[in-house]
């Protein structure tokens, strides 16, 4: 398997989307496509977004003349690109709207955070795109160099500074991260933070500072949080994160000394713990790891299926489904 392939199994990185590229600076064909029939708008409100969810999760999609009839304040608009023969667009709602197409009862706005593990791998991605272009046009709308208000242009993919004696063009930015499963004798490094739920662990992140390499900040944000060296680093894959903008870079690395110092307070707990110690903390539920959405629990469960017999997904199978089932199946596999 290879990068891109490890890739893909991340949730939001599976886009089937034609951006058309091409299309953003066309405004003519653009203006065809708004009350096509083959074009399908996704909404967004207070950065959720309008779900059909029985009898399952999926975006609900509308045409442009739903739009039109509902009479719906929009903030701001993207063209995102084209799957078949649908041309899809994004719209995120003032908060102050008033949202009439929710009358019925099993739509409604949803969060993609709880979601986006219950959603196609396609349309998770789409809306994952959708919410960070959202999260980027709210938190520009002036001019950095000049302070004047900004437009939106490019069908959404651009913002323009009104000034005319600066018209700095302002492009879509995301924050770079990096997320690293550190292993020392099969057994691996978790840490927690304060602030998130009881028992909950997970691997060593942080953001990519200016002036160094993504390898570079993988080695600084593990020192500096568990004063932990590293020997080896190595790519795992990549994820993009619109909680709210950051594109997540995976990584495996082994480590050069095993005592843990929390050097910069910014973790609560860190430690070592095997896979036997995984599934034990699992089952007395003093343990818990990332929620399968995230990167985190992919580079966690590459590292446990190296290092046991059980493939992950069929110990929390196990462990969601029948209760009864963990003290015998400890008892026997530790």
């Amino acid at each position: 398997m290879d990068e891109l392939e490890r890739s893909l199994l991340n949730v939001f990185t599976y886009s089937d989307l034609n951006r058309l590229v091409s299309y953003r600076n066309d405004d003519t064909r653009l203006q065809s496509l708004f009350s096509d029939a083959s074009s399908r708008y996704v909404l967004f409100h207070r950065s959720q977004f309008l779900a059909k969810v029985q009898p399952e999760i999926k975006p609900l999609s509308i045409r442009g003349s739903e739009i039109e009839r509902y009479e719906l304040d929009i903030r701001s608009q993207v063209f995102l690109g084209s799957r078949g023969k649908k041309h899809y667009f994004a719209v995120d709602l003032a908060d102050s709207a008033e949202i009439k197409p929710v009358g019925r009862g099993d739509v409604e706005f949803i969060g993609l955070r709880e979601s986006g593990q219950q959603l196609k791998a396609e349309d998770a991605s789409m809306l994952s795109y959708a919410k960070a272009m959202f999260h980027w046009h709210h938190a520009h709308q002036f001019c950095g160099k000049c302070g004047s208000p900004t437009k939106s242009a490019v069908s959404g993919h651009l913002r323009q500074c009104i000034d005319t004696k600066c018209v700095k063009a302002h492009f879509p930015r995301i924050d770079p991260a990096i997320i690293v499963a550190v292993v020392n004798g099969g057994k691996c490094l978790f840490g927690r933070q304060k602030a998130w739920p009881p028992h909950r662990y997970s691997v060593i992140a942080g953001f990519v500072e200016p002036g160094e390499s993504v390898e570079q900040a993988v080695v600084r944000e593990v020192f500096e949080e568990t004063n932990i060296a590293l020997d080896k680093v190595n790519y795992h894959s990549s994820q993009p994160w619109p909680f709210p903008a950051s594109i997540m870079l995976g990584f495996a690395a082994s480590a050069a000394n095993a005592k843990i110092i929390l050097n910069d307070g910014e973790l609560q707990d860190a430690h070592w713990r095997s896979v036997r110690e995984v599934v034990a903390g699992m089952v007395s539920r003093q343990f818990r790891l990332p929620p399968k959405l995230s990167i985190a629990y992919r580079l966690i469960e590459d590292w446990f299926n190296a290092h046991s017999d059980e493939k992950l997904a069929d110990v929390m199978e196990q462990l969601n489904v029948d209760q009864t089932w963990w003290p015998r199946w400890i008892e026997w596999k530790l």
